[in-house]
């Protein structure tokens, strides 16, 4: 423990320091898409532009829509964490069972998990319609690719909105 202060006897008055000034600020691009049918039992890859094409890493939030579950209502999420390998995706997603319940799960493509995320990207918006998941993300080119696999006997609406910071 230190009693006193230890400096190295230099000034740094006069040097105006930014957040951003050793290193770039990370990048944050927006998507949403609410109106994709997606066939029973398929694929469909949403594809979002960005800026650069060197990024290593992207970390996404992602919404459902909004849960008809009495007042007041709830959007079901996901956190994920992306790279260029496809394999190595990893992601925590909460869905909500009612009032003062919901369902939290952790889930990593390394472990061997087939999705990254609950059922919880289609239209419906009663808690009993749960069919879309994130099925894969990864960073290939300048695009972010979410995979998302419709899970329903037949089709369904996806509808996720989400952004990423990206470094």
């Amino acid at each position: 423990m230190r009693t006193q202060t230890i400096t190295d006897g230099r000034s740094h008055q006069g040097i105006i320091v930014s957040p951003d000034d050793h290193h770039a600020a990370p990048t944050h691009v927006s998507f949403s898409n609410i109106s994709q049918l997606i066939a029973a039992g398929a694929d469909f890859d949403l594809d979002v532009s960005l800026p650069r094409s060197d990024f290593q890493v992207a970390r996404l939030t992602i919404l459902g829509p909004l849960r008809q579950l009495g007042a007041p209502h709830w959007s079901e999420f996901a956190s994920i964490e992306a790279t260029r390998d496809i394999a190595q995706a990893t992601g925590h997603s909460a869905r909500f069972e009612g009032m003062q319940r919901s369902y939290v799960a952790l889930y990593s493509k390394q472990n061997g998990d087939t999705y990254l995320s609950d059922k919880i990207f289609d239209q419906g918006t009663s808690p009993s319609n749960r069919y879309i998941a994130l099925k894969d993300c990864w960073l290939t080119r300048g695009i972010l690719k979410l995979r998302f696999h419709n899970y329903h006997i037949s089709s369904a609406t996806l509808w996720v909105k989400g952004q990423t910071i990206l470094k």
